[in-house]
């Protein structure tokens, strides 16, 4: 995406080069910041999603109600895909990204992806006012193919771990030999055996790699899937309040502040009932919570205060909220503190 802003904005590597040495003015500054203020926005975006898969809602950024921890990490996920996929696309694509290492130790002699073709290309020459010279091959050595390459392979050189299999050399050698009247397909999508041996392409049922690849993706998407759909339709946590851990009121007893987070993963609203249970005696609580709405998609913070006397407080101080919806039941295990506790 970041790519296909950058060719919106300031157009293909030719005219990109010339915009970075050209003078600044107001048709660089305006270009320059469009791209961006576009960039900048991606990144939010892929930050603010990536927080969405932990429970966070899309209104906790825009009603004032996301933490201070949430802005903090959704800022450094939009600052780090602004930085590595905007400013350091190459450098990421090499060193930080597994996918090229993981494709290298996949492809074989057989895997089709862009491949140069040695014996049309080469003697590769420049044009002598435009024309070839006797015994030239087809590259006219351009170096369009290494311009346009997000991590600066020369495919010329043969397959590299750093090639991304986007193509954008191949679009760019046909044009270069639709240009000059020569075939199209000098950089293509074919195997080595195929270039090198003229071997037909082997039906990917026939391949042994093949198969077992194929075979640990559907286990992998299966088991994606099955989580998927299996997953509850709604989530909760439950905050202890830690400023202070306890209250002791005027008549002796122990109160509790407790801050359940209840997400309704749905795609329509539902109604749910908070309740507790606990091996404390006569642990009660300040109000009942019954048929709370809980809108599509929302987070929905519920207060409950518990309190109890420390002499009915035992070794066991465990407390379990329970949810009940519609199609669902949750339960959190938290603690009730007393100062006997913090002895």
């Amino acid at each position: 995406m970041f790519t296909k802003v950058e060719e919106y904005f300031e157009g293909p590597p030719v005219k990109r080069r010339k915009l970075e040495v050209a003078p600044w003015d107001l048709t660089k500054i305006r270009i320059k910041i469009s791209k961006h203020m576009v960039w900048l926005a991606i990144a939010f975006l892929s930050g603010v999603t990536w927080m969405l898969y932990f429970g966070v809602s899309w209104s906790d950024y825009f009603d004032g109600s996301a933490s201070s921890t949430t802005l903090s990490i959704t800022a450094a996920i939009s600052l780090g895909a602004y930085t590595f996929a905007g400013h350091m696309r190459e450098q990421t694509c090499l060193w930080i990204c597994p996918y090229a290492r993981i494709q290298g130790a996949m492809v074989d002699k057989q895997t089709i992806m862009p491949t140069y073709d040695y014996y049309r290309g080469e003697q590769r020459g420049k044009l002598n006012k435009g024309q070839f010279a006797e015994g030239q091959g087809d590259c006219i050595d351009c170096h369009q193919c290494v311009a346009v390459c997000p991590t600066g392979v020369d495919i010329r050189k043969g397959q590299e771990y750093g090639c991304i299999t986007c193509g954008l050399c191949i679009d760019a050698c046909d044009s270069v030999m639709t240009k000059v009247g020569k075939a199209t397909g000098l950089i293509r999508y074919t195997s080595l055996d195929e270039m090198k041996f003229n071997k037909p392409f082997v039906a990917l049922y026939k391949r042994p790699r093949v198969i077992v690849y194929s075979t640990i993706l559907v286990l992998a998407l299966s088991v994606l899937g099955t989580g998927l759909f299996s997953l509850a339709p709604m989530d909760l946590k439950v905050l202890h309040d830690r400023q202070p851990l306890f209250v002791q009121l005027s008549d002796g007893s122990i109160r509790n502040k407790y801050e359940l987070k209840i997400m309704n993963k749905t795609h329509g609203s539902m109604l749910v009932d908070v309740n507790f249970k606990s091996e404390i005696a006569h642990l009660t609580s300040q109000r009942q919570h019954r048929n709370i709405t809980i809108l599509s998609g929302n987070v929905k913070s519920v207060y409950v205060y518990l309190k109890a006397f420390e002499r009915d407080v035992g070794d066991n101080s465990a407390v379990v909220f329970v949810v009940t919806g519609k199609d669902a039941m949750l339960e959190y295990e938290s603690s009730f503190f007393t100062p006997k506790s913090m002895r």
